[in-house]
């Protein structure tokens, strides 16, 4: 089964997983969409789900193989990914019920099957991919995250036992920070939403609209290999050549893991573009970013959402300024019911504010609330009533769902970096010409 180019969110918590499922809808054939995270360590392994959904049943196992096997291919660049069940042992057949039927649905498929797997395998890397539900998934990651931190205490309090402990800790210092950085759910960042169908097309209509408006010629472009890639450079490219104000000199892929792009830059700087367009993710977007200012090109540094995200600022540091990025949703006091949901929302008096997709989350939980009332709590009845949703009024706007599930008219929201951080376009100081972006008119 081939990839569809729109396939994952960048999620990081519930809210996230609502917005997600509001402004995107799921892909044919996904019952509900898993979080996956990349654990960290000597090889890196996708497990799924980690805190999505904590029913999930057979079937839903047996597509989130599916789905992990896809995303381990085509984003982490590993050819036929070995698929795994979480279970208490090695052997066929052991576990609930759950997994015994969601082995027999997975050896049907052409996946790379090796079956069971335990807890202590993980950390052996026997599979690329690990399948498990929600609740397994997030003790697990949970677990880990513990672990890491309860053995580098012990470390540091066996170095500064002793005066030779210190100075021992002192020589091995640099090695410790890279290699807690690999265990560093902070530094490794989000999980992603798989299953569901992205908005690269009205993501990339916006981008093009900026750059063409901002008086911009030229744009080479480089994208990651991956569907997710592929898919950025078809949308954009379509959407820059419909407008006919700016031309591309030049298209590169990249793989997933390249660390080098000596070769690709020195052929861009020869072509000496207004602005360079990127499809891809953050840590990709901080070494082609970095590797920009040591060749000396000057161009305008233009991302999608894969870059939007403290990792890409503080990965960067003064180099990061005036990077172009763009995102579907916008900040809540930007939404039509924004001030309505805040007031809401702080009369509850939590400890801490919204996150970002908070107020598609209420509008969601709204909708499906509000058809349960209306057709009852059966699963499929539910989901036929949300599937006739035309130009709803919500908080976030007017909801329209097409036949995949998705919100017709997402908002996309104009990013820029400006003093270290990622603020809308149309507050920015490079907006109101206070500050200028290379080459700006």
């Amino acid at each position: 089964m081939r990839a569809p180019p729109r396939c994952r969110l960048w999620c990081f918590d519930g809210a996230g997983f609502a917005a997600g499922k509001l402004i995107l809808g799921t892909l044919p054939g996904i019952d509900r969409p898993p979080l996956a995270v990349q654990l960290p360590g000597g090889e890196p392994f996708l497990l799924l789900d980690i805190g999505a959904n904590p029913d999930s049943t057979a079937e839903n196992l047996a597509q989130y193989a599916r789905m992990g096997s896809i995303f381990a291919e085509r984003v982490m660049g590993i050819p036929n990914p070995r698929v795994a069940l979480l279970s208490i042992g090695e052997e066929k057949g052991k576990g609930d019920a759950r997994i015994v039927k969601a082995t027999e649905l997975i050896e049907q498929t052409e996946l790379n099957f090796i079956g069971n797997v335990e807890g202590r395998d993980l950390t052996r890397f026997v599979a690329d991919v690990v399948v498990c539900d929600a609740v397994v998934g997030n003790v697990v990651i949970k677990f880990f995250e513990g672990l890491a931190n309860y053995i580098f205490d012990l470390v540091r309090a066996e170095f500064y036992g002793s005066l030779r402990g210190r100075i021992a800790g002192l020589l091995m210092l640099p090695s410790m920070a890279r290699i807690r950085t690999k265990f560093d759910h902070e530094v490794v960042g989000g999980t992603t939403l798989l299953g569901v169908n992205g908005t690269m097309i009205n993501q990339n209509d916006a981008n093009a609209e900026l750059i063409s408006k901002l008086g911009y010629k030229t744009v080479a472009v480089i994208h990651d290999t991956t569907d997710y890639g592929k898919g950025h450079n078809e949308y954009f490219s379509k959407a820059l050549d419909k407008i006919g104000k700016a031309k591309i000199v030049g298209t590169f892929g990249v793989t997933a893991d390249q660390q080098d792009f000596t070769a690709e830059l020195t052929k861009i700087k020869a072509l000496n573009p207004d602005v360079i367009y990127f499809g891809g993710l953050t840590p990709i977007g901080v070494r082609i970013r970095s590797q920009m200012d040591k060749l000396g090109i000057r161009a305008v540094f233009d991302g999608t959402s894969g870059i939007v995200s403290d990792a890409y600022v503080q990965g960067l540091g003064p180099l990061a300024e005036g990077t172009l990025a763009f995102r579907e949703g916008a900040p809540t006091d930007k939404l039509p019911g924004g001030k309505f949901f805040m007031e809401k929302y702080n009369e509850q008096k939590y400890d801490s504010p919204p996150e970002a997709y908070g107020a598609f989350a209420y509008a969601a939980t709204v909708m499906i609330l509000d058809a349960i009332e209306k057709v009852g709590p059966e699963r499929k009845k539910v989901i036929a009533e949300l599937e006739n949703v035309k130009d709803r009024d919500s908080i976030v706007g007017k909801i329209t769902f097409d036949d995949h599930g998705q919100n017709t008219v997402p908002v996309i929201t104009k990013y820029v970096v400006q003093d270290g951080k990622f603020v809308e376009w149309d507050e920015s100081e490079y907006a109101s010409g206070k500050r200028k972006l290379p080459g700006q008119k």
